[in-house]
Formats: structure tokens, sequence, C-alpha cells
């Protein structure tokens, strides 16, 4: 089992993770909205897809890949509809320009030849920027928790961008790089997540 398998299998399953505990959170917040069972059932069938997309897209297979990498992004869609559908989440200035510069990373990308596999993975980005806005948009939030969702967003951004050029090269220094971007804005967003949920179960 090579070092890049490993790698992607750790970094997949602390998504799953992240995206476990936020599902939890608006689990316990739906329960207190009109339609919160709803919310709670789609959110879970999106987690387990979600886990399902992740861990397949680990396949040393392209169409393999390519079809977790759809169920995975299904799944995030899932997770994000209830904060949206329910206003859980303010859209503002700073999501915007968020995901203009994702999508416009994925339009540079286009330029230089961008693939199917680039393609999903931008959806799967904005999916996530907005689970993270989803969580920054609770009231109760302090400074602190505020700045590490806000920094893991800019993080993501900054991923988004560096990673066509230097996925197309040999696994060098930038290569390990951008793991790290990568692994700090999930950890970020991991160590958030489970503050949040600790507090809301204490309090809710």
């Amino acid at each position: 089992m090579d070092e890049y398998f490993l790698i992607r299998a750790f970094l997949g399953s602390v998504i799953i993770v992240d995206i476990a505990y936020t599902g939890r959170i608006f689990n316990i917040l739906g329960k207190y909205l009109k339609g919160g069972q709803r919310t709670v059932f789609i959110q879970t069938i999106g987690g387990v897809l979600v886990a399902i997309g992740f861990s397949g897209m680990s396949i040393n297979n392209h169409t393999l890949g390519i079809s977790f990498a759809v169920v995975g992004i299904l799944g995030a869609f899932m997770m994000v509809y209830p904060p949206i559908r329910y206003k859980l989440i303010s859209i503002n200035r700073i999501i915007l320009i968020q995901a203009t510069l994702v999508v416009l990373a994925s339009l540079f990308s286009y330029f230089r030849n961008i693939t199917l596999i680039g393609s999903l993975r931008t959806i799967a980005l904005l999916s996530i920027l907005v689970l993270i806005h989803s969580l920054s948009s609770i009231k109760a939030l302090s400074p602190f928790l505020r700045f590490t969702l806000s920094l893991s967003s800019w993080l993501l951004v900054i991923y988004a961008w560096i990673l066509p050029p230097v996925s197309r090269g040999p696994l060098t220094c930038n290569y390990h790089l951008i793991l790290i971007i990568y692994l700090t804005f999930i950890l970020l967003w991991l160590f958030s997540a489970m503050v949040v949920y600790n507090y809301l179960s204490r309090w809710l």
C-alpha cells in the first residue's frame, strides 16, 4: 500500500468526521425547527453517502473514482440543503467572495485542461465551504471559534487555487505543502465543530 493512498485515506477519514460533527450539530438545531425530523433524515442519509463517496474515491480506478465522487457530492448537497432551507446560514459578502474565488480557480484550471474529477472536486469544495459558513452563522459562537472557522474557509480557498498546478507535477515539496494546507483547514473545521457540538449538546 503506497504512501499516497494512505494519505488520501487519512484525509478522507478526517473529512467524514468533520461532516459527521457538522451534521450532528444541525440535527440538534433541526429538532427545534418546523420539519426538523425531515432535516435529521436528510442529513443522516447525506452523511452515509458522503462516507461511502469519500472512502471510495481512494480506489485506484478512474471510473469507480468518478462514481464514488458523484455519490459523495450528492451526500454533501443533502447535508448542505437543510441549513440553506431553514436559513441557518447567513449569505454575506465573505462567503460570496470565497465561493467566487473557488469557481474562478476551477475556470482557471479549465484553460489548463480541466478534468471531470477536477470539476467534481470544485463542487465538493463549495459544499464544504457552505458547511463551514453554516457553523460560523450560529449566534452563540465565541470570537475565537469564528476566527478558526474564518481561517479554515480562507485556507480552503487557497487550497482550491494552488491544487490544479501542483497536482499536475511530481510529488515535490509543493505537493506536501498543499497537503499541509488541506490538513490544516479540515482540522480547524473539526476542532470548531467539536466545540460547537459539545456546547449545544449541553444546553439544548
